[in-house]
């Protein structure tokens, strides 16, 4: 699943070989899972540097609001389970 703005799709939708434009210019949205490593090291570099520029995907989340707080929700539980699960 791509994240593209609307002028930019249709910009690209007259091109003939449309996958590869996409592949070579626009990052693929993923879901944010802060069980994987990489997800939890790219948010931690958007936090201290306020850039995703060092990022090779778009993050999503399920659900309405600020996309950043819906990720750090989701760190701040997964980390809660982690320390507070019954060994």
């Amino acid at each position: 699943m791509y994240c593209l703005p609307s002028r930019l799709l249709v910009l690209l939708t007259f091109t003939e070989d449309f996958m590869s434009v996409l592949a070579k210019i626009v990052r693929p949205c993923v879901d944010f899972d802060p069980s994987n490593a990489d997800h939890r090291r790219w948010l931690g570099e958007f936090t201290r540097n306020r850039s995703w520029g060092n990022c090779p995907v778009k993050f999503s989340t399920a659900g309405n609001g600020n996309t950043i707080a819906q990720m750090q929700l989701r760190l701040l539980q997964y980390y809660t389970e982690r320390e507070f699960q019954q060994a």
